[in-house]
């Protein structure tokens, strides 16, 4: 058995560097054993710390793979999110396009508006003068119209839908005015345009049937003065076709109307008239 004497003196490390391949059995080292068993011990630490120190390499470079995977990850989800983005944006745009094509194929079609300019108190619409100008309103986004007013650069303003209404919160006709109206040749009246026409019968026979009143409205958005007129029950039982009947049962008189039953009533009373006068006549030149 070969034996090697460490003294205090020589290096660690000798047997190691002479003979590295053999493996040393060390029996009796007298008082060396000591060190030669602390020795081992700062080998087998150091081999140990190498290892840890390998694993913690590993590990970091484990870590670090991790890291790189998430920031590619990240990179990734940051991108389809920005492709999201992108194409939200793109679809908002061909939908406004979309908005834009349908609003000015609107208006070309229907003759819309072109431009309008909204002042403190003024709303100014003018139109291309190809097309008159429309004017919708409705109660709903979905509705076309309920109420559409159309100006005419030839034909003045037309109102389409619904009724209007003057002083009225609810009108019941397509024209509805508290209060008083003027007009002038607002009645057509050309021969070309009727039919099934036929003179008056017994016109004064049916004024005697008709009573004229005095009264006051009980509304007095339709005046606090006393007005005179007829009683539209009563007319209509006389002459029924100057009375209309609304959707809550409320009657109106054609006033206007009631002027040919008056002119052919005069018309009968001259012929009474003269009829009276002749008689006359012929009594006073019968008598002495």
């Amino acid at each position: 058995m070969l034996k090697i004497q460490f003294t205090k003196t020589a290096p660690l490390f000798l047997a190691a560097v002479l003979m590295p391949s053999v493996s040393m059995a060390i029996e009796d080292c007298g008082t060396s054993v000591t060190e030669c068993e602390f020795r081992q011990k700062i080998n087998k630490a150091e081999t140990t710390a190498d290892d840890a120190k390998k694993r913690a390499i590993n590990a970091q470079g484990t870590a670090d793979d991790a890291r790189r995977r998430a920031d590619r990850a990240q990179g990734t989800a940051d991108d389809a999110k920005n492709r999201a983005v992108n194409a939200q944006g793109t679809a908002d745009d061909a939908k406004n396009r979309a908005v834009n094509a349908q609003s000015l194929a609107q208006k070309h079609e229907r003759g819309d508006f072109q431009n309008t300019r909204l002042y403190s108190k003024v709303l100014e619409i003018k139109g291309d003068g190809s097309f008159p100008v429309y004017i919708d309103l409705a109660d709903s986004p979905t509705d076309d119209y309920d109420m559409r007013f159309i100006m005419y650069s030839d034909n003045g303003l037309r109102l389409m839908g619904g009724n209007f209404g003057i002083g009225e919160s609810e009108p019941q006709y397509k024209l509805d005015v508290a209060g008083t109206i003027r007009g002038h040749n607002i009645t057509p009246s050309d021969q070309r345009l009727k039919q099934n026409i036929h003179p008056l019968e017994n016109a004064l026979t049916k004024l005697q049937g008709l009573r004229g009143v005095s009264f006051k409205w009980k509304d007095k958005a339709q005046g606090a003065e006393t007005q005179i007129g007829l009683i539209a029950q009563e007319v209509e039982k006389v002459l029924p076709e100057l009375v209309s009947t609304d959707s809550e049962g409320y009657k109106s008189i054609a006033y206007g109307q009631l002027t040919a039953v008056l002119i052919e009533a005069i018309k009968e009373l001259q012929q009474q008239n003269e009829k009276m006068a002749k008689k006359i006549e012929a009594l006073s030149a019968s008598q002495p």
